[in-house]
């Protein structure tokens, strides 16, 4: 196993690669899909993945996803595999580099409605995030808000609220680690907001 920890990305590097080339070949893209699948339940193995990796198989799986609802008819086992890993995946992988992942995929573009899903996801597991891993998580977003405040991609209202929900669960589970961090710009106001709603509704 510590040798195939130490080859983690490689190995996901060279799975991903493939992943688009076997669409029109079912029995391989079984095979595959499953030797991917096995890996995405461990998260020793899914802890030792970089961003790049992350993110390059994601976008390949989304866009594998989408190529195969495009059939007249698809595998639905191909597109339960799919949708498996892209979960596990979600679960086993460290937090804030998952969150990275996910904001990163729904700037550039192509299913935005799986990165919501994805983002949404993520805010709800939330629990037992150590002081490091939430400043980091606060920083991402304050990135993310600092470049696209104001752009079209934050103008729908739905989308808007999935992308304040990590912002929200801080401010309602980590009150007391809040206090104790230097926040600033945008996620500074919005957590500001998040504890005033909370105080307010803990009087009614």
């Amino acid at each position: 196993m510590p040798s195939l920890l130490f080859s983690a990305n490689s190995i996901i590097s060279s799975i991903s690669i493939q992943l688009l080339d076997v669409l029109h070949r079912p029995l391989y893209a079984t095979l595959i899909l499953n030797v991917l699948l096995k890996l995405s339940k461990s998260q020793s193995f899914c802890k030792e993945l970089r961003v790049e990796t992350l993110e390059s198989v994601n976008s390949d799986l989304i866009t594998m996803f989408d190529s195969l609802n495009k059939d007249r008819n698809p595998s639905k086992d191909h597109l339960q595999l799919v949708l498996d890993i892209i979960t596990n995946l979600s679960l086993n992988c460290k937090p804030l580099m998952a969150i990275q992942v996910y904001l990163n995929l729904f700037s550039k573009g192509g299913n935005r409605d799986i990165h919501l899903r994805l983002i949404w996801r993520h805010s709800k597991c939330l629990n037992q995030i150590d002081k490091e891993n939430l400043e980091g998580i606060i920083e991402v977003f304050e990135k993310f808000y600092s470049k696209h405040i104001y752009s079209p991609l934050m103008e729908n209202r739905t989308t808007f609220k999935m992308l304040i929900l990590h912002i929200g669960q801080i401010a309602l589970k980590y009150p007391k680690e809040i206090e104790k961090m230097k926040l600033r710009g945008y996620t500074k106001i919005l957590i500001g907001l998040f504890k005033t709603k909370v105080q307010y509704e803990s009087r009614i």
